[in-house]
């Protein structure tokens, strides 16, 4: 064997036997690392309404340091979250802002019955760029057409819940007819106001909760509870739901939390619709 024969057949000896101790080693310090590192932690899949954005992370960031579970949160208008369970995407906690949605899920069994839990009201608002905000009048024959200069934005009327909403709304004060031809569907609220941020639409109608996190929008009004119902948020558990959703829901309920309800502009309700909100596992 030459010299060039032999440092190869060295190297390559030494490379095998290197890549067999840091194996050995490798296996070993897994091997003694506790179970809990190995597997996926805890988790509760919540899906909300794009609405809650911000109040709901501010949430998770405040509790993610001392709770012994992982929140995952899908925000999106209900509609769209609705037709996701249905899909068989996995979810735990379904809040919603309009009875349309959960009650569909209910009538397929893909909710727990007798699980509804209220959380949060807001209201609808209507808001115009930065310098294009007018003098509202919420009463029929008010000429809401020309008061606006350009397209009249909102979430889709045929299903997304702000959408629904704010469709009820222009009814109730007869603007509908005078209106519809102008009006700019969107994928959600939050979408409609990025778009008034824009100038892209004249005014558009979103949530009270929303105008926390506008820019470069003025509030033109909001409906008054005499004519327009509060929307009303409601948390369901899935047929699925895993053990930590009933604690997460609990965080959601707590006193620290309706401090953080009200910090980002929702009105606080609590208990169900008989007061009882004792709701657990196998209930």
């Amino acid at each position: 064997m030459n010299r060039k024969t032999f440092a190869l057949v060295f190297v390559i000896g030494l490379t095998f036997a290197m890549y067999a101790l840091i194996s050995s080693v490798s296996h070993d310090r897994i091997s003694r690392l506790p179970t809990a590192d190995l597997r996926d932690s805890a988790r509760v899949v919540v899906y909300a309404p794009a609405s809650l954005v911000d109040v709901l992370r501010a949430a998770k960031d405040s509790a993610d340091l001392h709770r012994g579970f992982t929140v995952v949160q899908r925000f999106a208008s209900t509609s769209t979250l609705a037709r996701e369970i249905v899909a068989g995407r996995g979810c735990d906690l379904f809040i919603t802002d309009h009875p349309r949605w959960s009650d569909m899920l209910l009538d397929r069994k893909l909710l727990k019955q007798d699980s509804i839990v209220p959380l949060a009201e807001t209201r609808l608002a209507l808001v115009a760029p930065e310098g294009k905000g007018f003098i509202l009048e919420w009463r029929r024959g008010f000429p809401i057409g020309t008061m606006v200069d350009g397209p009249i934005a909102l979430a889709h009327p045929e299903h997304v819940p702000a959408g629904l909403h704010a469709r009820d709304l222009l009814q109730q004060l007869d603007w509908w007819k005078t209106v519809r031809r102008r009006l700019y569907p969107l994928a959600n609220e939050r979408a409609v106001l990025h778009q008034v941020e824009l100038g892209q639409a004249g005014a558009g109608f979103v949530y009270e909760v929303d105008l926390f996190s506008a820019r470069k929008t003025e509030l033109v009004g909001i409906a008054p509870d005499s004519i327009a119902s509060r929307i009303e948020y409601y948390a369901f558990f899935t047929v699925n739901a895993r053990e930590e959703a009933f604690a997460y829901l609990d965080e959601l309920q707590s006193a620290s939390m309706q401090s953080l309800w009200t910090h980002y502009g929702f009105l606080p309700i609590m208990g169900g619709p008989d007061g009882d909100t004792d709701i657990g596992p196998d209930k």
